[in-house]
């Protein structure tokens, strides 16, 4: 597996259709400041990504992170995910945050198995409820 960071610039063109293909429909969300690109070895297959977006000098937030349905329940999923993680934290991130739909059960135990505490819930305009995690890097840096 190889991931590669991409900044907005570099994907936008094929942002959309990354998109669609997890979740069915176009983006009408805030564009992501970068992703992180998840390929197969010889990069002839997408298995997924992460969009993350900046919040502060030491805060990001994966406003979208998701494998491609015929990617779900692998466990190279988990290894991707934490991963990225790690690579957020190396970047210089201490806090990661992430909001999973409530129903989202399987998520929200795998991130809570990586080490994300819960601080919030709130409800989006179309009357979705997401729970509000966020995990600070190992070392405190």
């Amino acid at each position: 597996m190889i991931i590669q960071r991409k900044t907005y610039d570099e994907i936008g063109h094929v942002w959309a259709g990354m998109y669609a293909a997890v979740w069915g429909y176009a983006p009408t969300c805030r564009v992501p400041d970068f992703v992180y690109v998840i390929l197969e070895d010889d990069e002839s297959e997408l298995i997924g990504f992460a969009a993350v977006s900046v919040l502060g000098r030491q805060e990001v937030i994966i406003r979208f992170g998701a494998s491609l349905p015929e990617q779900r329940g692998r466990a190279r999923n988990v290894k991707a995910l934490t991963e990225v993680i790690r690579l957020l934290h190396l970047a210089g991130y201490k806090w990661v945050q992430i909001h999973v739909e409530n129903t989202n059960l399987a998520m929200l135990k795998l991130a809570l198995h990586l080490g994300f505490y819960i601080y919030g819930l709130h409800r989006s305009t179309d009357g979705i409820f997401y729970v509000e995690l966020i995990k600070e890097a190992a070392d405190g840096s």
